[in-house]
């Protein structure tokens, strides 16, 4: 393999510490009695990609014998840096598949995540308050960090760009929270100003004191008690509730927009990617449809 030019040699890429570079490709240095210096290093590590190789460590041997060889032990990588990556993102996708027929209710379940918009960056509500221009030099850093020779004076330029763009938009953000405050308050509506407010809201209270040995001794006896064993009741466990009927019928239509308007909303999705503001629009877009369209 070798020969054939399959493998490389690794000896050139050692890393050495500061202190050691004038030592070259040396793995170890020992001093002996007689004033001299024994110096040794690896006659061969081979690897199919140097990208692969992370470093060498040199291991003393187990032994009670005295002895100037070491194990050099090298490490590396079962795969590249981006092969991991595209492997977590693989585990993202469902594992399960769908074998057999797909039933009504599938294929409405496949409508509707079909239907589901995907998200954007301007869209989501933790950077919907960065302005375009600011994406626009984000988008510009981006493009040019992709090249390796790019100008590092034209990348602190940009850099200082964003920051100054970015520091604009968290005060416009402020003002329009605080116009949006005052509003509610105007109107009366005291939860939609809290739930405006309490995003910059921190709670900063008193750290609680340390627990005493004669706290921490009672939680030790209260743990041992709740975990000791109990023998066994003769009577066995009692049931003292009652036995209830469970409708399992299919709801009416009333029931189901009755449990999408108690939804709350801006929370994460699941695999399928469709959220609580995808079923609110959708039952209202079926409940109330526009004059001159048709329901989706």
């Amino acid at each position: 393999m070798a020969a054939n030019g399959e493998l490389q040699s690794m000896v050139p890429h050692f890393r050495q510490r500061r202190r050691y570079v004038n030592m070259g490709h040396t793995t170890w240095a020992q001093h002996v009695e007689d004033g001299t210096v024994r110096r040794s290093k690896c006659d061969n590590i081979c690897c199919q990609d140097k990208r692969l190789f992370t470093n060498v460590a040199l291991r003393e041997p187990e032994t009670c014998s005295k002895t100037y060889h070491f194990m050099i032990k090298a490490s590396f990588l079962n795969a590249t840096p981006r092969a991991h990556k595209k492997y977590l993102l693989g585990r993202k996708k469902m594992p399960l598949q769908h074998n057999s027929l797909y039933t009504p209710a599938d294929n409405l379940f496949r409508i509707l995540v079909d239907n589901v918009p995907r998200p954007t960056a301007e869209s989501h509500p933790k950077t919907s308050w960065i302005s375009q221009e600011t994406r626009r030099f984000m988008a510009k850093m981006c493009r040019l960090r992709r090249d390796k020779h790019h100008s590092r004076q034209q990348a602190r330029v940009l850099t200082r760009q964003i920051t100054r763009s970015l520091k604009q938009d968290r005060k416009e953000r402020v003002a329009a929270a605080g116009a949006e405050i005052e509003a509610c308050l105007e109107n009366g509506d005291l939860q939609g100003a809290w739930n405006i407010a309490r995003r910059w809201y921190r709670f900063a209270g008193d750290r609680p004191s340390l627990p005493t040995r004669e706290n921490m001794l009672a939680l030790t006896q209260t743990r041992i008690d709740l975990y000791r064993a109990q023998p066994p009741a003769d009577t066995g466990i009692p049931n003292v509730a009652p036995r209830r009927p469970v409708d399992d019928r299919v709801p009416q239509e009333a029931e189901m927009a009755a449990a999408v308007r108690r939804l709350r909303r801006n929370k994460a999705p699941g695999i399928s990617k469709m959220t609580s503001n995808h079923l609110k629009a959708w039952m209202k877009q079926a409940l109330e449809p526009e004059e001159g369209k048709q329901p989706q």
